[in-house]
């Protein structure tokens, strides 16, 4: 099975964080700034409508949508809508904040050779990367999931003044407003507001002739996914008023047509795997450019992502009902998804283990709640283990160890054929989550590695229940909360032998 790459800190992006089913506790801040008292940028009024469709899609409601845009975002505005949307969200509640506008790298005072990232206001005022993640962290303490997508040069490159108006590109526009383009002609503006004339900290890795500096993202918070549309010494793209960002119009597109962004095959999309595909995409468009004319300044744009733990969750399903799935990255996928502010842990008595013998596992984790156990086989098909027909009784106290199979009550042995075995735990507020899944096989549950099976299980992991109602929701309950689809998750290779 494919190792997914290390999970950091929200969206940014994404997060993730948002699962694709319709949560009616998903939430989005939309900011864009077109309007600068200098240096305006024309494809952000296209980057706003991208977000609202991007967070369409992963699950937010319009209803819970917030824009802001322009003069509400100048000096302080917005640290303060940050603010403002921070105290809108609730515990087990989903986010999603987007941010399209100019980025800034610059000297930090005193420290010379040190570089600070910022966020540019719409009157030029700098947000350093500093203050930004602590207004985000007042979120992603309080959601499940925190997907933070940035679309501006996020560390930074300086331009001189007459290529931040427009690049003069062949049938591109040469001065403020874009001009009517040929069709193979690429429109771009640099993301970048610079603090200073000559700053080192202001040139651009990704603009040619100029020297690199690595810069990166912070890497800190639980369940906090961010997605960068440029590495930390590149500058991101403005491709004009009918493309907007490169980045984002790329995300939008991966998203659309989910099936492309599959890259394991497990019928779902993470948010990283947004990432890689709208990296193609955005490959593609600056190839474009650089045929298009010599003097294209743009070698590379990266988009960047760095992962909480448990940060790199679901967020589209993507399998028709008969498409035969990859079911260890599914689970896999699953287990991403998990809430790292959750401990689980799962032991194996033996590892290798020779068929015809028991297999006997200990679960702990640190908060009570309801257990599911899933196995994935040789075979690819999904089991449910536990609860079962003979143990229906699957509740853990928190920090007490608990037995699967539970003595005297039902067994677990090893069966043909030899291979690798993946044990999926789950541990969450409900219980029983997939009581009504799949066909008896014993006094287990057979689900088919299938599109049609594994949407049930994305189904039941990130809708909340029938019966939930937001009015009763007790907030100040850690173990308990009924409309969360949180779950912590412990994955457990076995490797079955003659």
């Amino acid at each position: 099975m494919r190792t997914r790459l290390p999970r950091l800190a929200a969206a940014l992006l994404l997060c993730a964080c948002l699962p694709g089913a319709a949560l009616a506790e998903n939430r989005a801040l939309i900011l864009g700034i077109s309007n600068y008292v200098r240096q305006p940028l024309p494809g952000v009024a296209k980057d706003m409508d991208n977000a609202r469709r991007i967070a369409r899609l992963i699950g937010v409601p319009e209803k819970n949508i917030t824009v802001r845009t322009d003069e509400q975002l100048a000096g302080q505005g917005l640290m303060r809508e940050l603010d403002a949307f921070a105290s809108t969200i609730n515990k087990g509640d989903n986010v999603f904040v987007y941010y399209s506008g100019h980025g800034s790298s610059y000297s930090k005072p005193d420290h010379p050779g040190q570089c600070e990232k910022a966020l540019v206001g719409q009157d030029i005022t700098f947000i350093s990367k500093q203050e930004f993640h602590q207004k985000v962290a007042a979120l992603a303490a309080r959601a499940d999931k925190t997907f933070v997508f940035l679309d501006s040069c996020y560390s930074g490159g300086m331009m001189q003044e007459n290529h931040t108006r427009g690049l003069g590109l062949p049938g591109g526009p040469t001065g403020g407003a874009p001009n009517a383009v040929e069709a193979n002609a690429v429109e771009a503006w640099p993301k970048f507001a610079a603090a200073a004339p000559g700053d080192p900290c202001s040139k651009a890795a990704n603009v040619k002739a100029v020297r690199d500096y690595d810069l990166a993202l912070a890497e800190a918070t639980p369940n906090y996914y961010l997605l960068g549309s440029a590495a930390g010494n590149e500058v991101a793209i403005d491709g004009g008023a009918q493309v907007g960002g490169f980045a984002s119009s790329a995300v939008l597109s991966c998203l659309e047509q989910s099936p492309k962004a599959d890259l394991d095959g497990d019928g779902l999309v993470t948010l990283d795997e947004v990432r890689r595909c709208a990296q193609q995409s955005v490959d593609a468009r600056l190839e474009q450019g650089q045929q298009a004319s010599a003097n294209f300044p743009y070698t590379s744009m990266t988009l960047t992502a760095g992962f909480g733990q448990g940060g790199n969750p679901p967020v589209a399903f993507s399998a028709g009902d008969d498409a035969v799935l990859n079911a260890p990255a599914f689970v896999q996928a699953l287990f991403d998804a998990r809430d790292a502010t959750r401990a689980v842990a799962l032991h194996v008595d033996k590892n290798p283990i020779r068929i015809g013998q028991d297999l006997n596992l200990t679960l702990l984790s640190d908060r009570p709640g309801h257990v599911t156990l899933m196995a994935v086989g040789s075979s690819g098909k999904i089991y449910k283990l536990f609860p079962n027909k003979l143990d229906a009784d699957a509740r853990v106290e928190a920090n007490t160890p608990l037995q699967i199979p539970r003595p005297l009550k039902w067994r677990l042995p090893a069966s043909a054929p030899a291979g690798d075995n993946w044990l999926l735990v789950l541990v969450s507020d409900k219980p029983d989550r997939f009581k009504d899944l799949g066909e008896d096989a014993g006094i287990f549950k057979k689900v088919e590695n299938t599109g049609k099976g594994a949407r049930g299980f994305f189904d039941f992991l990130f809708k909340p229940a029938d019966n939930c109602a937001k009015a009763v929701r007790d907030f100040d309950t850690v173990a308990v909360d009924p409309c969360s689809t949180a779950y912590g998750a412990a994955l457990l290779k076995v490797v079955e032998i003659e």
